[in-house]
């Protein structure tokens, strides 16, 4: 289970129609059906976030069925390299481009929807690897610049009524981590080492905790939090 498929699932769970939005339609469908499944609403779009033109069909086709936008969860991310002198332009720029320009250009064409409308909530996934030194600086930078833009955006869209918050997920034990470990019994049992020794609670989060994070932040529970970063670490980020 992914971060994002928890999620969609569990705004499903509480009444939302949801729009799952993938760059592989096949995904997108398997989400959509997990959701059916349960008796919640869904549908499937498929997008490259990345690319001005599909994020503006995105968002047609989304007004064009609901009406309107009420919640945005920019959930697109990735990392590859490692320090300043060893990594390659290319997966420094991809690096950036997935976890930074796929905010940039979703919120821009959702955010005129929200001001129609006079209201709406956007959630930004950003990473405990913004506050903490690791290995892949360029994911460390785009996700320190996730939190700086969600700051931006709160403080001057706050103001006609558009909260901008974000989720910090830490160790999560996700389904893209898996796949990255799997076959591999010594990677395995390294990150649960990690986990064990740096997590205070002692254990990976799941995709569902991050999911609950990101539904209160949605909520109107959550009405006075804009501009806020959501730790969701097991208290990583408190050493």
């Amino acid at each position: 289970m992914s971060n994002g498929r928890a999620s969609a699932i569990q705004f499903a769970r509480e009444g939302a129609r949801v729009v799952v939005v993938d760059r592989k339609m096949e995904s997108a469908v398997e989400t959509v059906n997990m959701i059916r499944d349960e008796g919640g609403e869904a549908m499937p779009l498929e997008a490259n976030v990345l690319k001005d033109a599909d994020v503006r069909r995105m968002v047609e086709a989304v007004v064009s069925a609901h009406g309107q936008i009420d919640v945005l969860f920019n959930n697109v991310g990735g990392g590859w390299g490692s320090d300043v002198v060893t990594t390659p332009e290319e997966p420094w720029d991809r690096t950036i481009d997935l976890c930074l320009k796929s905010i940039f250009l979703v919120s821009k064409y959702v955010i005129p929807q929200m001001r129609r409308t006079g209201s709406g909530v956007i959630i930004n996934n950003a990473s405990v690897a913004a506050y903490l030194h690791d290995t892949m600086w360029a994911y460390n930078a785009a996700k320190a610049a996730v939190i700086k833009l969600s700051q931006d955006m709160a403080y001057d869209y706050g103001r006609e009524n558009i909260r901008v918050n974000c989720v910090v997920p830490g160790l999560i034990d996700s389904a893209l981590v898996r796949l990255r470990v799997a076959g591999d019994e010594k990677a395995y049992e390294e990150r649960q080492a990690i986990v064990r020794d740096s997590v205070p609670l002692g254990r990976s989060g799941t995709p569902e905790e991050i999911a609950n994070a990101v539904l209160f932040l949605a909520s109107d529970d959550a009405s006075y939090c804009n501009g806020a970063c959501l730790m969701v670490d097991g208290g990583l980020t408190c050493r």
